[in-house]
């Protein structure tokens, strides 16, 4: 084994990957930094549209269509569909009065009817206090 460089090594090197882009007309190019939490930071590269000032009475000129390379297929016949007879609507929603569970114990099913009981109460006396503090006002004025 010689160990001097012979000229024929036969080692493939390849370059660097680049980022393909592609220059839009219009757009400007620029790089900002991208704060993050526990002091973080990352350069990004930003574009930025340029704007285009038209004076009042001017008529902007319309855009060009971007060309497109891809022509769709024109539309194959499809086969005519046959319609069916119109299905009964469906059974409207049955409302639930609220949510009761099937596997309640008798404890807790007795605990729930009481808390409805006292909320209805509760209820039916704040609206005979409303009424009666509107009839006072009522009064009043």
């Amino acid at each position: 084994m010689s160990d001097t460089k012979s000229g024929d090594d036969k080692t493939l090197s390849v370059t660097p990957k680049k980022t393909l882009t592609l220059k839009r007309p219009g757009m400007e190019q620029g790089t900002v930094r991208q704060n993050f939490s526990h002091g973080r930071t990352k350069s990004v590269v930003v574009e930025t549209k340029k704007r285009k000032f038209s004076l009042p009475g001017d008529k902007p000129e319309p855009a060009a269509a971007p060309v497109s390379v891809f022509t769709p297929k024109p539309a194959v016949a499809a086969a005519p569909v046959v319609q069916e007879a119109p299905k009964a609507p469906p059974p409207p929603p049955v409302e639930r009065g609220g949510m009761v569970l099937n596997e309640l114990s008798r404890n807790e099913m007795e605990a729930r009817r009481r808390a409805l009981e006292g909320s209805k109460v509760r209820d039916v006396e704040d609206r005979q206090r409303a009424v009666e503090e509107a009839k006072r006002r009522a009064e009043d004025e």
